[in-house]
């Protein structure tokens, strides 16, 4: 009976071997093709710099070549839709002249690109000068470190209630307990002053550029300065100056009263407690953090450059909402924290500690604020939509969505953010799928509708309205009914 079972053991197992041999895929051997180009082949009067080409599946990056005839100065390309879709922003493309464009590469399996490889243009009297955004794009990013905002963030930290603050990080627990330490009774009076004022991290950073350089209130928001040439400007990671220590000014008809409903006047008192803080503990405890701050900002300097590039490109922006963009590292916020806010036309991006520069929270900053004026715009379409709000309030809400059109903003931030950061398809749906559970309810169909944009059918703006009007409330409740649990 032994020897059977040797042999039926031993004839399952060749069975199944065979079974997986047969089952085997297939190797690849279908090569790929342009499914489209962007100008089109034999188009005129081509205004756009943008060059785009569509393949029929996912392609080796790294093998995809582009000559021209005339020259052109290409730059670095942008990969989207799964490898797919490749976008160039050449430095000169000149007016009035005809270009062929001739195409080589390979699909990841090894096959090389066949049919029509190559496509003729003729630009008109005006190029937009796409390539000059993209410039203008790297000449406004920068990262600093700044010194009001550890300053606000630290009478936070010592104040805020344990469940609040939990869990709490190496570095925030650290500077809790020595402040509270050296200044035992400021400490109270800030654990009194945040037990009847609810504090989120949006307010505090808001309070935070309400402060000038000596920690008083300001009459209005004070940017991060630019930076200044130089090896501390190169690094990425110019921080404001220490402020210095100030007796508080006893209150004067000519003291700056913020707005009502900002943060400053709804945290009235507070200025008066960073300064006595500060004075007290802060010092000592920002020269110590200061340099790791500044490393994080260099690190983030270095590795956003070309994420908000591959975005702008994305986008066909042909301006941007912002005079200039600053990632402030906050190593005593929230963990994984992102929040905005914009002082005087500049975007400030202040980012909690996280395991690494958090690419993704600071991708969606940009986002948010290249897409609103295009969100506002289409606001008579988005209002059409209004009653579907309800299927999605309670969720959204619980994901600090207070209005309707925050959810189309942030259906269309995620949509536009699964495309960019994610590989392939099926990760991109994922994401897609994952927000719209989440209550981001037109996040399905943007992004079903993003090739259109891809391709330069319509721009931004366009793409918004149009893809607003596409759908019903009836249509979305229908979607959301059959939602993923």
């Amino acid at each position: 009976m032994r020897w059977l079972r040797w042999i039926v053991l031993c004839t399952l197992v060749a069975g199944c071997a065979e079974s997986n041999l047969l089952r085997s895929p297939a190797t690849d051997t279908t090569p790929p093709q342009i499914v489209s180009t962007q100008p089109a082949n034999n188009a005129e009067d081509v205004q756009d710099a943008r060059i785009t080409i569509t393949f029929s599946e996912p392609m080796s990056t790294g093998s995809v070549q582009l000559e021209a005839t005339p020259s052109l100065l290409w730059g670095a390309g942008t990969w989207s839709d799964g490898d797919r879709v490749l976008t160039f922003l050449p430095a000169d493309l000149r007016p009035n002249t005809r270009y062929t464009v001739r195409v080589t590469g390979r699909d990841r399996a090894g096959n090389s690109l066949t049919g029509t490889t190559s496509f003729t243009f003729s630009t008109g009297a005006v190029v937009q000068a796409a390539a000059q955004v993209e410039n203008q794009l790297r000449n406004r990013l920068s990262a600093a470190a700044d010194v009001r905002v550890y300053a606000a963030s630290l009478d936070w930290v010592v104040g805020a209630p344990e469940r609040v603050l939990q869990p709490l990080s190496e570095e925030q627990r650290a500077a809790r307990d020595q402040a509270s330490r050296q200044a035992p009774e400021i400490a109270r009076r800030l654990r009194a002053f945040f037990a009847d004022r609810p504090v989120s991290a949006r307010d505090l950073v808001e309070f935070a550029f309400w402060l000038d350089g000596e920690l008083r209130l300001a009459a209005s928001p004070i940017p991060v300065p630019e930076p200044t040439p130089g090896p501390q400007a190169a690094a990425g990671s110019r921080a404001s100056p220490p402020p210095r220590a100030a007796a508080s000014p006893a209150p004067t008809a000519t003291s700056p009263s913020p707005p009502a409903e900002s943060a400053p006047a709804r945290l009235r008192g507070l200025d008066e407690l960073v300064r006595e803080l500060y004075a007290a503990a802060g010092r000592e405890l920002w020269a110590r953090a200061r340099e790791e701050h500044d490393r994080e900002a260099a690190h983030y300097r270095d590795g956003l450059e070309e994420r908000l590039r591959q975005a702008t490109a994305y986008l066909r922006l042909s301006s941007l909402p912002f005079a200039r963009m600053v990632v402030v590292p906050n190593l005593l916020g929230p963990r994984d924290s992102v929040e905005s806010f914009s002082a005087e036309g500049v975007l400030h991006v202040v980012v909690g500690p996280s395991a690494g520069p958090n690419t993704r929270g600071v991708l969606r900053a940009f986002l948010r604020a290249a897409v609103v004026p295009a969100v506002a715009a289409a606001e008579p379409a988005a209002q059409r939509l209004e009653a579907a709000y309800e299927l999605v309030k309670d969720v959204a809400q619980a994901r600090g969505l207070r209005s309707w059109p925050e959810v189309v903003r942030e259906s269309l931030v995620r949509a536009l953010e699964a495309r960019l950061l994610f590989p392939g398809p099926q990760e991109q749906n994922d994401a897609v799928e994952t927000a719209f559970a989440q209550g981001f309810l037109l996040v399905r169909h943007f992004a079903a509708r993003l090739p259109a944009l891809e391709r330069g059918e319509v721009n931004l703006s366009q793409f918004v309205q149009r893809s607003l009007e596409a759908t019903t409330p009836e249509q979305l409740r229908a979607e959301w009914a059959n939602r993923r649990r």
